[in-house]
């Protein structure tokens, strides 16, 4: 399962959000998972619960043009060895005008290594969020064995 929330903030306020939400998440995984079962295996007695955070970076988001009035950028998790798809939380940050657009907690075509992430707004092109420094912050929670 894909878990994300919304957020505009400018600023790093946002990732915040994502971290207390994260925190819950993984207080989640581990009260649930104290032998650490995964569905699809028996239970374990080795703990492998893990969270794992990153940023695409404002300098270093590749942002690609989509349609008329979107963006998407592809985030790479793969660092973080997770051995299933995780539950990923997402937040968009960068100087000005990312409280205005949508998508930024809509996770797609998540993988245990990537996922992608759509961005729209009225107007939006790719000199908007390379110029505003608009990048994906993120906090992934799953299993590495």
């Amino acid at each position: 399962a894909v878990v994300s929330t919304q957020s505009g903030h400018y600023g790093r306020e946002g990732i915040v959000v994502a971290v207390l939400i994260a925190e819950l998440l993984a207080t989640v995984v581990i009260v649930n998972n104290e032998e650490n079962y995964h569905p699809k295996k028996k239970k374990q007695k080795t703990k492998c619960s893990i969270v794992c955070s990153g940023t695409t970076g404002r300098k270093d988001t590749n942002w690609v043009a989509y349609q008329t009035y979107g963006v998407y950028t592809d985030v790479d998790i793969s660092s973080c060895q997770f051995k299933h798809i995780p539950n990923i939380v997402t937040t968009l940050e960068g100087k000005r005008h990312h409280w205005a657009v949508t998508g930024t907690s809509s996770v797609y075509g998540a993988t245990k290594d990537t996922f992608r992430i759509y961005i729209r707004r009225f107007n939006l092109n790719l000199s908007i969020p390379k110029n505003e420094e608009w990048n994906v912050e993120w906090m992934a929670i799953g299993y590495n064995c």
